[in-house]
């Protein structure tokens, strides 16, 4: 009789452990890793042409705002780095993959990114944009 309710209490526990677990594992790998505190990247406006005179890396960037914008945060981060690669000077690449960074839950991640598009959005003289990431960090406060 004592290994029955053993068996039972073992089960029990196994199931509570494994139920919670996966709830976790789901939490931190499946969409409950991802919270939308930026619903939409930030792009040039449709008259403007993309702030970069790489080719690709404008190919990499419009890649990147289409699968942010159907909440593919990390292949945005993907085609936002890419697109870095191929032009370091790319401030609104920098932005984004901040902004994809924070929707993914690394908000520590994403700081270096939006120093660097600042920095690069102030050498452009771009002080719209740099009050943007200013509102940006003001936003996860």
């Amino acid at each position: 009789m004592e290994s029955l309710s053993f068996w039972i209490w073992f089960i029990a526990i196994g199931l509570i452990a494994g139920i919670g677990l996966s709830a976790m594992v789901s939490a931190y790998w499946g969409k409950g890793s991802v919270a939308v505190v930026f619903a939409e990247p930030v792009a040039p406006v449709e008259a403007q042409p993309i702030p970069t005179l790489n080719p690709e890396a404008a190919e990499c960037f419009q890649q990147g705002c289409a699968a942010y914008r159907e909440g593919q945060y990390r292949q945005a981060v993907a085609c936002f780095s890419q697109a870095i690669q191929l032009d370091a000077q790319f401030a609104e690449a920098y932005h984004n993959r901040g902004r994809a960074t924070v929707n993914l839950r690394r908000v520590t991640e994403a700081i270096p990114d939006w120093v660097k598009a600042s920095e690069l959005y102030l050498q452009q003289g771009d002080t719209t944009q740099a009050e943007q990431i200013k509102q940006d960090l003001l936003r996860l406060k």
